[in-house]
C-alpha cells in the first residue's frame, strides 16, 4: 500500500521491509519452481523445500536423510550407473577357487582394487583365449553362489559347451573395493570391465 506524506519513520521502515520480503519471496519462488508461487507464504515455501529434500533423500537411498543439508544430498547423487575398465596382468601364483558344484581347483587370477562401487557385472577378457563373467544375480537358482563363468572363446564359434562355473566363495570375491576372479593363464594381460 502506498505511503502518504505524513508517514512515520516506522511506517517507512515497515514498508521497505515488506518490499524486500516480497522481492525475496519472488526470487525464492522462482528458484523453487512449481508448485510454489510468490503468493505463497514463507512457511509454505519452507515446507515445499523440506518435502523436496525428503524425496531426494529417498531417491538417493541408503545414507541419505531429508534432514541432511541440501548440498550433502546433492553430493550423494550418482548420475547413471558407475563403471570402470582397464588392463590387468594375471597372477604368477595360483589360489584355490571353488567350482559351482563345491569342489575346488587351483587357478591363476586377476585382482582389481580401488573401485568405489560394488560391481553387479564384470567381464575379464583374454583375447583369443577365454572370457570370465561375473553376474551378481548368479547363473543357477539351485546354486546361489554360482556367479562366475569361464568360457573358451573357441566354444562361441564351435557351439561347444566349454564353460566352467565358479562360486563366489573363498578366494573369489567382489566387493566395494574391487574383485578377484579366476583365469586360465599366468602373468598375461587381460582387459576388464566392471559395471555397477
Amino acid at each position: 500500500m502506498p505511503l502518504d506524506n505524513t508517514a512515520s519513520i516506522k511506517d517507512i521502515i515497515t514498508s521497505l521491509q515488506n518490499l524486500e520480503g516480497i522481492n525475496a519471496k519472488a526470487e525464492l519462488a522462482s528458484v523453487i519452481g512449481s508448485p510454489v508461487t510468490d503468493e505463497d507464504t514463507m512457511s509454505t515455501m519452507v515446507n515445499q523445500i523440506q518435502t523436496s529434500k525428503n524425496e531426494l533423500a529417498g531417491k538417493v537411498g541408503e545414507g541419505a536423510e531429508g534432514t541432511d543439508p541440501l548440498q550433502t544430498l546433492v553430493d550423494k547423487v550418482v548420475v547413471g550407473k558407475k563403471w570402470a575398465k582397464g588392463i590387468v596382468t594375471s597372477s604368477s601364483e595360483r589360489l584355490s577357487f571353488y567350482y559351482g558344484s563345491g569342489t575346488s581347483t587351483s587357478s591363476y587370477f586377476v585382482e582389481i582394487n580401488g573401485l568405489d562401487f560394488i560391481p553387479s557385472k564384470i567381464e575379464v577378457i583374454r583375447e583369443g583365449s577365454h572370457v570370465v563373467n561375473y553376474n551378481s544375480d548368479g547363473y543357477r537358482n539351485d546354486l546361489p553362489n554360482f556367479k562366475i563363468t569361464l568360457q573358451d572363446l573357441s566354444a562361441l564359434s564351435s557351439n561347444s559347451n566349454l564353460i566352467q562355473g565358479f562360486a563366489l566363495l573363498g578366494n573369489a570375491y567382489v566387493d566395494s573395493g574391487g574383485f578377484r576372479l579366476p583365469v586360465r593363464h599366468e602373468n598375461v594381460q587381460y582387459r576388464w570391465y566392471a559395471y555397477g
